[in-house]
């Protein structure tokens, strides 16, 4: 329900605008919230926390019990999906520069991006944050926030967004404030919205003068707040959950089956059944198993369709493992065109969303970081020992490739500059050279030369 709302001032009733307005803002507010609880529990589902009990939750009876013949089917088919969708930092980019300034931690940024990117294709629109905490660069991704707009709805002036905050004792609860920014403010507040004093910005100054937030959509809309793919996931996923569900209930009671008594004089006659027990039964008195039928078969096609359903209008290809034969990269490639064609929509999207946080990252450390460019690998389909040998000789032939990129390629963890990469050729090449048996005149030459000492 809408929460309650005050028609009157001073008990005189409000003009209907004042109130009607409330009504609205009320609604608003209300709608945000089971906005921001579904975004929650889209979320939650990615990281497996809730699944059993969604999936329990359609096998509850009047009483509230759920079954407990067979365990409710869990799997998580959302975090795969996702996984698999994003591709845009799947591996760490080429920012084109040799060596970062000291509390600047490339990994860190790159692992920033990497979760940012499959939560914003989970649950949809995300804040990106940069701020230097001990003279080191870290990174903030807010999900749970309401943005201010002026003239434009889709670029908000103003974040507000809530802190916990950590308490000594486990026992209390923790205290929740307010953050609001704007290029010009910075306000904190507490739980009920009263100004907080900060020791170190009593005028309660932006001092960046930016608003040091990122948006990032991965899907095009109207609105400011958009979906990813979580919702079509979860609604699969439940549906695969609860049909595995239902097919272990029908495995196990078309293996042990119903036992069904028939006949005269049974009301008074208690049945013990067991491999120890001698069932006695009433003069024509039927005792016989009734086993359901289980469409086995139909019901593993269902999972599958509600699985490459999804997936298909993600731009994901199944492979099945009963499908046969291993197909080749130019295969692999031709089926997953369309992934293709979406991850570079992908790139230009996070590239945006990229050089954005950088110009934050510029403005929250004052200017230490280099000038930069961005440039994202591109997708790599597996193929045959034979056939990478080729593709790399061709490459070195014509100066595409050397020989320290293959070895940094091979190795990205061992080499991570082409000139370790490179060090660790020459030194190789030098071992052999050592290591080389003496070389051994042909005879041809010997009679040479032999001829020309006469």
């Amino acid at each position: 329900m809408v929460e309650h709302i005050d028609m009157f001032i001073n008990s005189f009733p409000k003009v209907p605008s004042e109130w009607l307005g409330d009504m609205v803002l009320a609604l608003k507010k209300k709608n945000h919230q089971d906005f921001q609880k579904e975004r929650e529990e889209l979320q939650d589902a990615y990281e497996g926390n809730n699944l059993q009990e969604l999936t329990d939750n359609f096998f509850k009876n009047k009483e509230n019990k759920v079954q407990t013949s067979v365990p409710g089917a869990s799997q998580n088919l959302i975090e795969r999906a996702i996984r698999r969708r994003s591709l845009v930092y799947k591996n760490r980019p080429d920012y084109g520069v040799a060596k970062w300034p000291e509390g600047y931690d490339a990994m860190k940024r790159w692992l920033f991006f990497k979760s940012a990117e499959r939560i914003a294709n989970n649950i949809g629109t995300i804040l990106l944050r940069a701020k230097v905490i001990d003279d080191e660069m870290n990174y903030e991704l807010l999900t749970d926030y309401i943005p201010f707009f002026e003239e434009d709805p889709l670029v908000p002036t103003g974040i507000l967004y809530p802190v916990t905050t950590p308490s000594a004792d486990i026992t209390a609860n923790p205290e929740t404030q307010w953050v609001f920014w704007t290029k010009d403010i910075l306000l904190v507040m507490d739980s009920k919205g009263n100004p907080k004093v900060q020791p170190d910005n009593t005028e309660n100054v932006n001092r960046f003068g930016i608003l040091p937030f990122v948006t990032v959509n991965v899907r095009e809309g109207r609105d400011y707040w958009r979906w990813g793919y979580g919702k079509p996931l979860l609604d699969a996923n439940l549906a695969v959950n609860v049909a595995v569900t239902e097919m272990r209930l029908g495995t196990r009671y078309s293996m042990m089956g119903q036992w069904v008594a028939t006949g005269q004089g049974l009301d008074d006659i208690k049945i013990k059944m067991g491999v120890d027990q001698v069932i006695k039964l009433p003069q024509e008195a039927t005792l016989q198993a009734i086993a359901p039928p289980a469409e086995m078969s139909a019901a593993v096609d269902y999972a599958k369709f509600e699985y490459e359903n999804v997936l298909q209008n993600m731009g994901l290809n199944v492979q099945w493992g009963d499908d046969g034969g291993v197909p080749s990269g130019e295969s692999l490639k031709v089926k997953n065109i369309e992934l293709l064609e979406l991850r570079e929509d992908d790139v230009a999207t996070w590239q945006v969303a990229d050089e954005q946080l950088y110009e934050v990252e510029q403005a929250v450390w004052e200017g230490k970081l280099p000038n930069r460019t961005v440039n994202y690998d591109e997708i790599e389909f597996p193929v045959t020992p034979t056939e990478q040998q080729a593709q790399d000789q061709w490459d070195l032939d014509h100066g595409l490739l050397t020989t320290a990129q293959i070895l940094m390629r091979d190795n990205p963890d061992g080499y991570k500059t082409e000139k370790k990469a490179q060090d660790q050729i020459n030194k190789n090449r030098e071992v052999q050279r050592a290591s080389a048996p003496p070389r051994v005149p042909a005879l041809s030459a010997i009679r040479d030369a032999a001829t020309q000492g006469r």
